[in-house]
């Protein structure tokens, strides 16, 4: 057991267990998020064109960082890492003004705002992954929180601080 003698060593030991449970709920609400997107987005047979998996694919999350006193971390949509291929209609199409529609992908999806130049299939109907990721985390977030604090060895009572857009 080391032997702390100031508060910054204190902060320091608290840091670093806290960072550890705050990348261990990271990677949590992600793997949460990715079975969000199959049950929501990937759940229909589509047979009209070949899946690439690349909106699954298109979310990162980062590891904390401490930024003013505060240990951040994020997950989000990193649509710019997604292949855009409009002759197989992947994220993309051929027809109207905006062949590479990835940017766009996941308001689309969420909403059901493709459009119907392909007819009225499942693509544009509302497949709310976001929002119930978000319903998710407004009813688990802090859960999360004190079961990966308690891992790390600091029993807490009170909850975390997050926001999501």
């Amino acid at each position: 057991m080391r032997e702390i003698n100031t508060f910054a060593e204190i902060e320091l030991v608290l840091n670093q267990k806290l960072s550890i449970a705050l990348e261990n709920v990271t990677s949590r609400i992600y793997d949460k998020l990715s079975e969000f997107i199959l049950d929501e987005v990937y759940s229909e047979n589509e047979k009209s064109y070949t899946r690439s998996w690349g909106f699954l694919d298109a979310w990162e999350k980062t590891k904390p960082i401490l930024v003013g006193g505060v240990l951040m971390t994020q997950v989000y949509y990193a649509w710019e890492t997604m292949t855009s291929n409009p002759n197989e209609f992947q994220h993309g199409s051929n027809y109207g003004t905006n062949s590479d529609f990835r940017e766009h992908l996941a308001s689309a999806i969420e909403n059901g705002t493709s459009g119907g130049l392909f007819g009225n299939g499942f693509w544009t109907n509302e497949r709310p992954f976001w929002r119930t990721f978000t319903e998710y985390l407004n009813g688990n977030i802090n859960i999360l929180f004190r079961e990966e604090c308690a891992k790390v060895g600091i029993p807490i009572e009170i909850g975390i601080l997050a926001m999501w857009t």
